[in-house]
């Protein structure tokens, strides 16, 4: 079983090289966890992503053509910004964001966030 003293530290395992933040939210942008060297970061990016992720899904709810897609729904996203990229991923009722620099490797920041969001499933749905 997970602790939630032990969840900064599981999100600090992938904030190494090109990875500079990583934030476990609510869906509705709540803070729950955090992993930064810039600890100021963190609320914001928690905010922008649950926000931005569910206006995102919503709208991928109302143009889904098949059935198929319209119950998996929109299970992950990827923001570039100015400074650098937003990963976002739902984990039920929970949102796993990474923030990168904006060279970082679209694929290996992908990999570390859907190993983080695997890695959190089980015992994070025993809260949801």
């Amino acid at each position: 079983m997970l602790r939630a003293r032990a969840l900064p530290s599981v999100l600090e395992q992938v904030v190494t090289g090109d990875v500079l933040t990583a934030v476990l939210t609510t869906a509705d942008g709540g803070l729950v966890a955090s992993s930064s060297p810039e600890p100021e970061e963190t609320k914001p990016l928690a905010a922008l992503s649950a926000n931005a992720f569910a206006a995102l899904d919503g709208k991928y709810d109302e143009e889904a053509e098949s059935s198929a897609a319209e119950s998996a729904g929109l299970q992950s996203a990827i923001f570039h910004c100015e400074n650098g990229q937003v990963h976002v991923a739902t984990l039920g009722k929970f949102v796993v964001s990474i923030r990168s620099t904006a060279d970082a490797p679209v694929g290996m920041i992908r990999s570390k966030l859907l190993s983080l969001v695997e890695y959190l499933r089980e015992p994070l749905s025993q809260l949801a």
